[in-house]
């Protein structure tokens, strides 16, 4: 009897589900679980064991990239697809940078995001062309205002701040205290050589990070 590949989707927007789960299904895949938040990815992925995760990286609570994370801690060979709105270099090389098998932006089409899917399930790495090149290029330096230089707790806790989250909103949605984030939030300010919000915000618009 052939096996059945199932599919996890995490994803914070539930016409996105409703949309992926039909495609899925006509595409003969088997939505086993529907989560909207990394906790809840986590939590579906050691009860299902799927194929594959289809996994959104701006969802509440501790984000789709720690719960990527935590997956591959859990298993290291674990089949992630990031689908996202994310369509910045920043966000891509982190995600395979944390393990993911593939990197594809909302925007892209119903059938390009099959085929990626069968691709990652085949074994290989999937990212949009226009990231290829780009991605293979060797990593520079890290130096002032580079985002790339960040932790990935400092890089998260920058993301949201960029945001216009508040630090006790931060602190609650990644499980710390509201000291620990201030901390981050300083060790930031300190690599990336600035000293304001607005700083931040800038650096994030040249990232790609906002627009």
């Amino acid at each position: 009897m052939a096996r059945v590949d199932t599919v996890l989707i995490a994803d914070d927007h539930a016409v996105v589900r409703e949309g992926l789960r039909n495609l899925l299904a006509r595409a003969g895949y088997v939505v086993v679980a529907e989560v909207s938040s990394g906790e809840e990815a986590m939590l579906a992925w050691r009860e299902h064991r799927p194929s594959l995760v289809l996994l959104d990286l701006g969802m509440p609570g501790q984000g789709g990239l720690e719960a990527l994370i935590r997956i591959l801690a859990d298993d290291r060979d674990a089949c992630v697809l990031v689908f996202t709105m994310h369509e910045d270099l920043l966000h891509a090389s982190r995600a395979l940078k944390a393990g993911a098998r593939g990197y594809f932006p909302k925007s892209g089409s119903p059938d390009a995001l099959l085929e990626a899917i069968a691709r990652v399930r085949a074994g290989e790495t999937f990212v949009p062309v226009e990231f290829a090149a780009a991605l293979k290029k060797p990593s520079r330096p890290a130096g002032p205002e580079d985002v790339d230089a960040l932790t990935r707790r400092e890089f998260e806790v920058f993301r949201r701040l960029v945001h216009d989250e508040a630090l006790q909103d931060i602190a609650n949605a990644l499980g710390i205290s509201y000291q620990s984030v201030a901390n981050v939030q300083t060790q930031i300010r300190q690599k990336l050589d600035v000293s304001s919000l607005t700083d931040l915000k800038r650096i994030a618009i040249q990232h790609g990070l906002l627009t």
